[in-house]
């Protein structure tokens, strides 16, 4: 929205080396609930505007080189290793609060993010030096905010002296410079009275330097960062299990864990928009059709920056108000039925099928169009299959036909362009009027696999076997893979979280939690376990 004098004086500003940028990303990405990928294109889609539209080039760093993540709900080694392999040199965050965490008195620590690549000890290629801001993202600014608008430097002046002693005195190991995180996204409106309170405050810090030994400026993450390189210490060790996550304390006692399950459906739909946003812009770049090139990436582009929002870590972990999920929930769904028609074009000129692709976006949650239309007229109807990944993959295959499909000894049958596939129905208790086949497909790397779907016979020996579902009997109920089982009694309770091997048991319960959005009911779970919550 900026006119173009300001754009301009933005520009210049950054050309100076007076306006730095930290991060890059389109937004703040969440760190628990987002998938890597999804990280990278936020990174991604950010650099890109910092470099076509600020210029970002032209800076004295020439490159966003830190990265500042102070409010998400606590940290992954996933985030530290992608910023490391992205350029960056320091990584601050002020959410690193973990029980038994000796992170949180260390003034700076070396994490090695993956299990994988050797500890040396040092700062190196594997290795990304971080710095938790103890004081939260919000204070001391929250506490001195009044007193910042009300010119009372002296105020200021008294607890940014008494926070920096009692910052230096308890970090490990000891330096000689701190930095103080000064913002809040709840009070952000009195920017320039602010600045002229701080203005202020630091010269009243600085008239005390004699008698204090404490001296303050105005930084940045990267000048921050240079100052303890500089001072040339010995930096502990963070090993790559050391995630900090679940994050515990903070505001709360018990540990934050509802963001991995609220709003459901949100999370559920950024899925699906990530997986339509990478196989659209692959097949796009693949037909390598210079004369739409331009016209069909700007199609893609509304979901690109879509995600961009979505994966922020006010968004995706479901804490944001309602208006603005249902904000960003348009702007995915706007943005994935633009890249699913790309992805049809492209499809269409790739596999030479000619016009009339239509794009199936959710196979699983609602009858598809095209084959909802073919089966029901009785006609064979054509799948086609996009394997985004660079390795060969043996999947199963799912998605939602008409329940016509299987009534009078009718059923259906899959074929590729070899032979019929084994597959298999079963009924939907997600959408009334549907039936859910499933078959089982090898997918080339890159590949475009087409299966064709035809009405058929119970008698066809090719026929897709129909299976009918059964209730569940018995007094205890284990579900579970890997580590953890989930224990249920007959009615469906959730009795115990126990180990594999059953050593450990654990008692709990569960229960739904709902509430209303703007267009349908969310649910989220919310387990406890000896009787508190989780």
């Amino acid at each position: 929205d900026a006119n173009a004098t300001q754009r301009d004086t933005v520009r210049q500003l950054v050309k100076e080396g007076r306006l730095e940028w930290t991060g890059g990303g389109w937004t703040q990405h969440d760190e628990a609930c987002s998938r890597i990928e999804d990280q990278v294109d936020n990174l991604c889609l950010g650099h890109l505007w910092l470099k076509s539209v600020v210029e970002y080039d032209s800076s004295p760093w020439s490159a966003v080189r830190t990265a500042w993540q102070p409010d998400p709900f606590g940290h992954s080694s996933t985030a530290a290793y992608l910023f490391k392999q992205s350029g960056f040199d320091f990584y601050g965050f002020g959410r690193g609060e973990t029980e038994g965490d000796p992170i949180n008195q260390q003034t700076a620590a070396l994490w090695h993010a993956m299990k994988s690549f050797p500890d040396t000890g040092q700062d190196d290629r594997y290795t990304m030096l971080t710095h938790e801001q103890r004081t939260g993202y919000w204070n001391p600014y929250r506490s001195n905010h009044a007193n910042l608008l009300d010119k009372n430097a002296e105020a200021v002046a008294d607890d940014l002296i008494l926070l920096s002693n009692d910052l230096a005195a308890t970090a490990h190991p000891a330096v000689s410079n701190v930095i103080i995180m000064f913002g809040d996204d709840h009070r952000w409106e009195d920017a320039q009275a602010v600045y002229d309170g701080l203005d202020g405050a630091i010269a009243a810090i600085n008239r005390r330097t004699p008698t204090t030994g404490v001296r303050a400026h105005y930084s940045t993450p990267s000048r921050y960062a240079k100052s303890l390189n500089a001072e040339q210490i010995e930096f502990p060790s963070r090993p790559a299990e050391w995630d900090m996550l679940p994050l515990i304390g903070d505001e709360m006692g018990a540990p934050w864990s509802g963001f991995f399950t609220s709003r459901p459906g949100f999370k559920s739909l950024v899925r699906a928009s990530s997986s339509l946003w990478r196989s659209a812009q692959q097949l796009h770049a693949l037909t390598q059709d210079s004369e739409q090139w331009m016209s069909q990436f700007a199609e893609l582009l509304p979901l690109w920056k879509a995600m961009g929002l979505a994966v922020a870590h006010d968004a995706l972990p479901g804490d944001g108000f309602a208006i603005v999920s249902n904000d960003f929930t348009n702007r995915l769904k706007d943005g994935m039925e633009r890249a699913a028609n790309v992805a049809s074009a492209a499809g269409e000129k790739l596999s030479g099928c000619g016009q009339g692709m239509t794009p199936c976006t959710n196979a699983t949650g609602e009858l598809c169009d095209g084959i909802k239309r073919s089966l029901t007229d009785g006609k064979p109807s054509l799948l086609s299959v996009y394997n985004p990944q660079m390795s060969h993959r043996d999947e199963f295959i799912e998605l939602l036909v008409p329940s016509t499909v299987a009534k009078a000894g009718l059923t259906v049958a899959v074929a590729d362009s070899r032979t019929h596939l084994q597959c298999q129905l079963t009924g939907s208790h997600m959408v009334e009027g549907a039936m859910l086949l499933t078959f089982k497909a090898s997918l080339l790397p890159l590949g475009m696999h087409h299966f064709v779907i035809e009405p058929t016979t119970t008698a066809d020996t090719a026929s897709c076997e129909q299976v009918q579902a059964t209730p569940l009997s018995g007094e205890r109920i284990v579900l579970g893979g890997g580590a953890m089982a989930l224990v249920f009694n007959s009615s469906g309770a959730l009795q115990a979280i126990t180990a594999r091997n059953g050593s450990t048991a654990i008692d709990a319960t569960a229960r739904v939690l709902s509430y209303q959005t703007a267009e349908k009911t969310e649910n989220s779970w919310d387990f406890s376990t000896n009787g508190k919550g989780g």
